[in-house]
């Protein structure tokens, strides 16, 4: 039997994070379960910063969720 595929619950979800194994992992999760329809992996805070600044002046392209690894060099 064929199943639905339901629309994504979120547009744009966010994962920042030093370890791309763990990068990896949440990136498969999210996509398998079809959490969110874009999903943009960086990998320091730095980069995550850059990112949101970039695109301050234009909301829909944020994420409405970040994962974000709390303990990572540079920045925690």
């Amino acid at each position: 039997m064929d199943e639905i595929m339901q629309a994504p619950k979120y547009s744009r979800i966010m994962v920042i994070d030093d370890t791309y194994v763990d990068r990896y992992i949440a990136e498969y999760s999210l996509r398998k379960f079809n959490i969110a329809g874009e999903i943009i992996c960086k990998e320091s805070a730095t980069d995550g910063l850059a990112y949101l600044e970039q695109y301050a002046a234009e909301p829909e392209k944020l994420p409405e969720i970040i994962l974000l690894d709390i303990r990572m060099p540079g920045m925690d």
